[in-house]
């Protein structure tokens, strides 16, 4: 039902952020023509703009922004310019 609704809203671009299969289906069921995400859960068909490196950013934050880039862009977290500036957490 879900994948059904979104099909009418003609949206072209999917970031998928969990690395589930299960994630996966809904922006495929809804035909949305571009859907990125990281690999993981054998979703090889289901993605068409499958991101291969996710263990090359430390931080969940760092590897959803990373989604927004292209493939050649984003190679590493040191491509992420001002995400290294920010403060890092720690226990003092």
């Amino acid at each position: 039902e879900i994948g059904k609704s979104l099909r009418e809203k003609q949206y072209d671009h999917a970031y998928i952020l969990p690395k589930s299969a299960k994630s996966a289906l809904i922006p495929w069921f809804a035909n949305i023509p571009l859907r990125t995400g990281w690999k993981g859960e054998m979703r090889y068909g289901l993605l068409n703009d499958l991101r291969p490196n996710m263990k090359s950013f430390q931080y969940m934050v760092e590897r959803y922004v990373a989604l927004a880039y292209s493939k050649s862009e984003m190679v590493d977290s040191s491509s992420l310019g001002g995400l290294d500036t920010l403060p890092r957490p720690s226990l003092s």
